[in-house]
């Protein structure tokens, strides 16, 4: 997962050299989605969605599944 954050921190970085992003899209995967997800506060609001956190856990494989299909 650190390397996927520095990939994506260089990248920012570089886009703001250049004035352009590109390849964050290669950092989005399973794994990362779901480390980030651990990462929230769950006692923040429930998503647009109207999904807590806590909701979304039961089924987190599967949520993020969808996702990166």
């Amino acid at each position: 997962m650190d390397n996927e954050l520095l990939g994506i921190r260089f990248n920012i970085e570089k886009a703001i050299l250049d004035g352009k992003v590109q390849n964050l899209a290669s950092y989005i995967n399973k794994r990362t989605l779901i480390a980030s997800h651990n990462k929230m506060d769950w006692k923040k609001a429930k998503g647009i969605d109207g999904v807590a956190k806590d909701d979304y856990d039961i089924k987190v494989k599967t949520n993020v599944e969808h996702l990166v299909k």
